[in-house]
């Protein structure tokens, strides 16, 4: 596994080290934003990388079910766990450049998952330039729907 360094952003940004095969994996534009898409063919069972790590912390969950997050601060989140009405998440701060493997995207038929220990491992083979997807709500890293509305294909209702 290489470091990958995201040192084309570096200048403008805090580049946060994570730990994707660069050798296997890159990122570009999408339709949503920035996705990631293999290299060259992979088979089921690669593993990717790995997620980059945040701040662990408790939030509470109201009443309608939803959390408050800090204002302004959240670029990405990945929740672990519901405990005592709290939802027990990582947060990455937003003004964080996030690359490699914390660029994949969900969809409702993914072609990738998130193991516990934040690992991204092909589900699947897959061919070189197409988009890596794993499911959010299915691989637990979205534990409680935020009301965004899934884009992986027309008409999808899921909300995430």
């Amino acid at each position: 596994m290489a470091t990958h360094s995201g040192a084309a952003a570096a200048n403008a940004h805090t580049v946060y080290p994570n730990f994707t095969d660069d050798a296997l994996v890159y990122t570009r534009e999408t339709k949503i934003g920035r996705g990631l898409f293999a290299r060259v063919d992979l088979p089921a069972g690669k593993m990717l990388g790995a997620l980059s790590a945040g701040v662990t912390t408790a939030l509470d969950i109201k009443s309608d079910g939803s959390v408050d997050y800090p204002p302004c601060t959240v670029g990405q989140c990945i929740d672990l766990i519901i405990r005592d009405n709290k939802l027990v998440t990582i947060l990455k701060p937003a003004d964080v450049y996030y690359d490699g493997v914390d660029m994949i995207n969900h969809n409702c038929e993914p072609n990738c998952t998130i193991t516990e220990t934040l690992v991204v491992v092909t589900l699947r083979e897959i061919r070189a330039d197409e988009e890596l997807t794993c499911d959010y709500l299915k691989t637990g890293i979205t534990k409680l729907r935020e009301g965004i509305h899934c884009q992986c294909r027309p008409g999808c209702q899921t909300i995430l």
